[in-house]
């Protein structure tokens, strides 16, 4: 399965297989299995068992290459983009998981300035669709709970 290809460590062909889910999340029911998916615990990810929460976590550690040495997950923000292309998942992005007690859309926002145009375009997208969700647009613009209006400004009105 290409989603267990992602969260192993030692795997090379990470990278490729973000871009291969990337392809395959431009279907809904792509998005509806992943939105749900329980993977079990995975040994050196987080403690949470959703497939959502292991792709976010790597996503966050990738950038550095904290979680593997050879690869970035750039393309898991085009997932995060097309999963949340769909009213079923926006919950997801906005609620606290149960492994850091931080909502997602917290830990990935961060990469609005990113210099890789695929992490940062895929992250603003998420954003974006995230502000569909009507019934939490107190919460996503909480400066003390999610402060996401700078976030969600900078891609509009430019780094100066």
């Amino acid at each position: 399965m290409v989603v267990r290809l992602i969260g192993l460590p030692m795997s090379i062909i990470a990278d490729t297989a973000c871009m291969l889910l990337s392809n395959l999340t431009k279907k809904d029911s792509i998005c509806r299995i992943l939105a749900k998916l329980d993977m079990g615990d995975v040994p050196s990810m987080c403690d949470s068992r959703f497939l959502l929460d292991q792709l976010t976590y790597v996503f966050v550690e990738g950038l550095d290459k904290a979680y593997a040495e050879d690869t970035r997950f750039n393309f898991l923000a085009s997932v995060f983009a097309d999963v949340t292309n769909h009213p079923f998942s926006w919950r997801y992005f906005l609620e606290r998981t149960s492994y850091s007690d931080k909502m997602p859309i917290t830990r990935i926002m961060v990469f609005t300035e990113c210099p890789d145009v695929i992490r940062r375009g895929g992250e603003d997208s998420t954003m974006k669709n995230i502000c569909f969700e009507k019934e939490s647009h107190r919460e996503i613009l909480d400066p003390k709970e999610t402060n996401t209006l700078p976030y969600i400004l900078l891609p509009l009105c430019g780094p100066k």
